[in-house]
């Protein structure tokens, strides 16, 4: 019987089925193209794909023209992505945010410096967090 179940954990170990982070199917390589994988297109919307305000189009804008380097390395961090996702329930309840950084500390220093460029570019109905 473990024999059995073994030969059944092989074969299907050597699927050649894939998928993304976003558990969408992708191919191993391209057609005709020998050891090289296909790279997806680049998400649609958003510096670096992160949602700063996912409901305001014109202040997401607005940070992407201004803080796009900020944006795009809170994006690759993702403890500073999930800071700014606990932060969209904070209404800028400095306590609550601070609890978030809290929560996700080794995204703080990344967070810290997307904040610091949107309070210098942002203001108004746009000042976050």
């Amino acid at each position: 019987m473990k024999r059995a179940l073994v030969a059944f954990v092989c074969v299907a170990c050597s699927s050649t089925a894939t998928g993304n982070s976003s558990g969408n199917p992708s191919s191993s390589g391209t057609g005709g193209s020998s050891g090289t994988t296909e790279t997806p297109p680049p998400p649609p919307d958003g510096c670096g794909h992160l949602f700063v305000f996912p409901s305001n189009a014109n202040c997401q804008a607005k940070l992407d023209a201004a803080c796009c380097p900020e944006e795009t390395t809170c994006a690759n961090d993702f403890d500073c992505q999930v800071i700014v996702s606990c932060t969209h329930s904070c209404d800028h309840d400095q306590a609550c945010i601070d609890d978030c950084i809290t929560r996700h500390d080794t995204g703080a220093g990344d967070f810290g410096s997307l904040v610091s460029c949107s309070n210098n570019n942002l203001s108004g109905d746009c000042a976050w967090p």
